[in-house]
């Protein structure tokens, strides 16, 4: 069998040749402009190409993703403050809607009590002064008893009973002293007392004292004296 290649020599391989023929090889390839020489072994230049386009691919989402993340983050801040600055003008304003209320309240209060204050009406009343009274008065009359028991059969040998009557007075310059009736029994000074026999006789008996000064008589008192025989 020829050999198609004129430069090949036809050997046996078993013999081991050493004029053995070389297999042929393809020239290198040139690299493309721009473009770095294929390393033996290695990707071919087209699989760079690829891996450097996703690496910028990946740059750019991730330059985007940033972008977004950080205008997300400014809109959360910027809707806070306008939140803040919203309840705080809220607060502003019932504040100030409250301090109008409560001044609103004060000056009705106010104007209120100034209406309804009434000058109080003073009036003044004259001492009243009662003059001591001059007329002649018994302060006190009493009696030493005002019940006797005597036997009904007269006996000479027993003592007749005695009343004694008692009196102090005021304004007065004497007394006069009645027994059973209007008429006078005696006339007496002012302050004293007189002993006189108890009326025993089972009837009742009655002592009047009136004060007087000059022509001008007080009030009279009047004691009564009761007798029992046995």
């Amino acid at each position: 069998m020829w050999n198609d290649d004129p430069d090949a020599t036809a050997a046996n391989p078993a013999a081991g040749d050493p004029t053995e023929a070389l297999p042929t090889q393809d020239p290198p390839a040139t690299p493309p402009p721009g473009g770095s020489a294929p390393v033996p072994g290695g990707p071919p230049p087209g699989d760079d190409d690829d891996g450097g386009r996703r690496k910028v691919l990946l740059w750019v989402l991730g330059g985007l993703l940033a972008v977004a993340v950080i205008v997300i983050v400014v809109l959360l801040v910027t809707g806070n403050d306008d939140s803040s600055n919203k309840n705080a003008s809220s607060d502003a304003t019932t504040t100030t809607k409250v301090a109008a209320s409560t001044t609103t309240s004060s000056s009705t209060t106010t104007s209120s009590s100034t209406t309804s204050t009434t000058k109080p009406t003073t009036t003044t009343t004259a001492a009243t002064t009662t003059a001591p009274s001059t007329a002649p008065a018994l302060t006190s009359f009493t009696a030493s008893a005002t019940t006797f028991t005597c036997s009904a059969v007269p006996v000479s040998t027993v003592a007749p009973q005695q009343l004694t009557l008692t009196w102090t007075t005021q304004n007065a310059t004497g007394v006069t002293l009645a027994i059973d009736g209007p008429g006078k029994y005696a006339d007496y000074g002012p302050n004293g007392n007189v002993t006189l026999p108890a009326h025993c006789d089972g009837s009742s008996h009655t002592y009047t004292l009136t004060p007087f000064n000059g022509s001008t008589q007080g009030q009279p008192k009047t004691i009564t004296t009761t007798s029992t025989k046995i």
